[in-house]
Formats: C-alpha cells, structure tokens, sequence
C-alpha cells in the first residue's frame, strides 16, 4: 500500500543558504527538480547566517540591561532579507520580535548543579 504514494523528501537549510535572494533561488531551483520527480518535499530551513550566534548575544547583553543594539540587528537583519525577498515581514515574525522584546529585559540565568558543570539557562524573569 506504500507504494501508492509519492515519497516524501525532506530539504533541510540554514545559515548562508537561507541568506540571500541568490540562495532562496537556488532552493526553489533545487526544490522544483525534486517535485518534477513525483516527490512530495518538504522544506525545513534554520536560521539565517548570524542570528544563531546574536541570539545568544542578545542573552548575553540583556543580562548586562544592554539589549537593544542586538535586539535591533536581529530585527534588521530579518527586515533587510524580506526587502531582499521583495515580501512583507508577516503579522507572524512581527509578533515573534514583539515576545522577544518583551522577554528579553527579564532573563536571568541560572545553573541546574552546584556540583557539576552544567550549562546556564535563560528563564523569563518578572
């Protein structure tokens, strides 16, 4: 009974090859040669280059009280890659950035053992 579908194709980017207008191409490009085979694909993709990594700046910054210029960057970055994309930054991600915002001034680590390493997490505060 299997057989009887189209098999499904699971196309997973980030970082660099979601970055750009030229990269986003390329997936379509790449995502359009998979759907000519018959295949159902499915499109996973992380995040873009340099976020993962002002992400954990904006943990860092918000512990300092200093988060807007981050905060601000990652906001950029997204927008500059919508114009790019020649879309609208949805309702969706606008909330996204909203939550961020509002979380961000609360966070405090704290440390799951006093006995052994253990890596700091970020909980939102009051």
């Amino acid at each position: 009974m299997a057989g009887n579908f189209p098999q499904w194709i699971v196309l997973k980017f980030g970082g660099t090859s979601v970055s750009s207008l030229a990269n986003w191409r390329n997936i379509a490009q790449i995502t359009r040669s998979r759907l000519a085979t018959g295949a159902r694909v499915l499109i996973v993709h992380s995040a873009v280059t340099g976020i993962t990594d002002k992400l954990e700046k904006l943990i860092e910054s918000a512990l300092r009280g200093s988060q807007e210029e981050v905060f601000a960057a990652i906001q950029e970055r997204h927008r500059r890659l919508a114009a790019e994309l020649q879309i609208p930054v949805s309702a969706a991600l606008e909330r996204q950035f909203q939550e961020l915002g509002r979380s961000a001034p609360g966070w405090r680590w704290s440390v799951s053992s006093a006995t052994a390493p253990a890596p700091a997490s970020w909980r939102p505060g009051s």
